[in-house]
Formats: C-alpha cells, sequence, structure tokens
C-alpha cells in the first residue's frame, strides 16, 4: 500500500512539474533594427493595415507594381521602376524597389547607384537587411522593419517595408516613422 501511494505521489509530482515548465514556440518574436552592422530581425504584422494608412498606401503600391509586371514585361517593370519621375515614385516619397533573391539589386529610384551591385556582400553593412528583405518574399511576403539611412535627413531612422515575391526577386516599398519613447522601431 506504501509503494502505490508513493507511486500515485510521484506520477502527480512529475505532471506538476510538466505543467509548470515554460512552453517554447518556433514562430518568430524580434524585430527589425539592424543599425549599420548589427544583425537584422524580422517583425511581421498580425493585422491587416487600417485604410488610408501608410502600411495600406505601402501595399497598395506594391500590388500596383506585382499587376504592372504581369501586364507588361519584367523588364519594362524594372525601367519604371527605376524612373525617379515615374508613376511607382510617389509624392510622400514612396517608391519600388526589386532585389533578386541573389542579392543583386534590379531597381532602386532612390538609389540608382545600388542597380547592379549585390547587396549580400559580406562587408556590406546592409547585408543583414537585405538578407531579411529576401528571406520575407521566400516566405510568401509580408513587412520587416528595421533601421535605414533616410535620404531626407541624414540619419539612420525606423523604416518598415512590405515585399512581395515576384518569381526569382522580390519588389517592395517602405516608409520612414517614429520610434517609440524607448527609441526602439516597433
Amino acid at each position: 500500500m506504501v509503494q502505490k501511494n508513493h507511486f500515485s505521489l510521484s506520477v502527480v509530482t512529475s505532471l506538476l512539474l510538466l505543467a509548470a515548465m515554460p512552453v517554447y514556440s518556433d514562430e518568430p518574436t524580434t524585430t527589425a533594427q539592424p543599425q549599420s552592422s548589427a544583425p537584422a530581425q524580422v517583425m511581421t504584422q498580425p493585422t491587416a493595415p487600417q485604410a488610408g494608412s501608410r502600411e495600406q498606401e505601402t501595399q497598395d503600391l506594391v500590388k500596383s507594381g506585382a499587376k504592372f509586371i504581369k501586364e507588361n514585361t519584367k523588364e519594362a517593370a524594372l525601367a519604371e521602376f527605376n524612373n525617379k519621375n515615374g508613376k511607382f515614385s510617389t509624392k510622400n516619397s514612396s517608391y519600388i524597389f526589386a532585389v533578386a533573391y541573389t542579392g543583386e539589386v534590379l531597381a532602386s529610384a532612390n538609389k540608382p547607384e545600388t542597380v547592379g551591385t549585390n547587396q549580400l556582400e559580406p562587408l556590406n553593412p546592409s547585408s543583414a537587411v537585405y538578407r531579411n528583405l529576401i528571406e520575407k518574399a521566400k516566405t510568401g511576403g509580408g513587412w520587416v522593419q528595421y533601421r535605414w539611412k533616410n535620404p531626407a535627413s541624414g540619419q539612420e531612422e525606423c523604416k518598415k517595408s512590405f515585399v512581395q515575391p515576384m518569381g526569382d526577386y522580390l519588389i517592395g516599398s517602405g516608409f520612414y516613422y517614429a520610434p517609440n519613447a524607448a527609441g526602439q522601431c516597433e
């Protein structure tokens, strides 16, 4: 009888210990904020953007770029994306960028000097951001947050970009925003 109670007590104790253990998840929980050479982290946006918001405007711009590609050719679309005064460079300084999964920049109206360069080079301080943009596109697309030099201010600021896969490359667009009170990009 004592052995049976000891066994029952052991089972109950084991179950209680298991119930108190933390649960781990494989879901990503970090946000993208590389400052120059710091590793980039990816954050997805869990809810749909509000109508009229910068998020919605950005998604709409990327979706219209994807539609333009499908209705024309990749080459024609890249030429239009690289046109600083084209239909995909908006009044609020948004534009569509395109990056091959190899890291080669295919379009960037705001930084034309990067077109044709491989941004995954190990010594490139921006390579972590490009890796995260490519990884997000390869998994279906979505939002990536990071720090990036804003050409208007000359400072590294919070930036949020939406990327969409287009075969062996991605297209995307983003916008700058203010950090939270602690100075973090959320």
